[in-house]
């Protein structure tokens, strides 16, 4: 139980209260493979601070995009193939791993939607950034940034990027941010 100015206050009563007004909700809603379905609600800070820019490493192995596959059509639980592509990068904490598939070309982060700046543009350029239009999750707010034309679908091969070029990620808990690209040895 938490204590507040002296007063014991039950979890009962901290969910009764409403969030600050700036503040906003994470909500989950997870559908277990025999139906049982589970709710999670948690409060965001009212000044969700975007981390600093983080370092983005490509995966040295390409990812199978099977048509179909679960964790690439939906957001899942089953973090197995985003952990292991995390773990060959080396990349730990908020650092993202973009995933490619056999042919090259970009599909994901482990915990974002990427998207990159127009081929031959410079980075932060007015026109429209390229996401992939591959096999990823199809985020909100890479839905939001689509709608608004911030974003276009593209074929982001490989073979493009370029180190400390500027990555932009975004989720739908975190907003857009950038990262740089930073090349590990055996990942070129």
């Amino acid at each position: 139980m938490a204590q507040q100015h002296g007063t014991r206050r039950t979890r009962a009563d901290a969910a009764a209260e409403p969030p600050d007004a700036a503040s906003g909700w994470r909500v989950s809603l997870e559908a277990g493979h025999r139906g049982r379905l589970t709710m999670r609600a948690v409060v965001l800070p009212a000044a969700l601070v975007p981390p600093a820019r983080v370092v983005v490493r490509l995966d040295p192995a390409p990812t199978d995009p099977r048509p179909g596959a679960p964790f690439l059509a939906h957001k899942t639980t089953w973090r197995a193939p985003y952990a292991r592509a995390r773990e060959r990068a080396g990349v730990t904490g908020r650092d993202e791993v973009l995933l490619w598939d056999p042919e090259g070309y970009i599909l994901d982060g482990s915990y974002t939607t990427v998207a990159v700046a127009p081929y031959g543009a410079a980075d932060g350029a007015a026109a429209p950034w390229v996401t992939p239009d591959r096999a990823c999750l199809p985020g909100l707010e890479r839905a939001a940034q689509l709608r608004r034309g911030s974003l276009v679908l593209g074929r982001i091969h490989r073979s493009q990027l370029r180190e400390g070029m500027v990555i932009r990620l975004m989720n739908s808990v975190r907003g857009v941010f950038e990262g740089t690209l930073q090349f590990s040895s055996d990942a070129c």
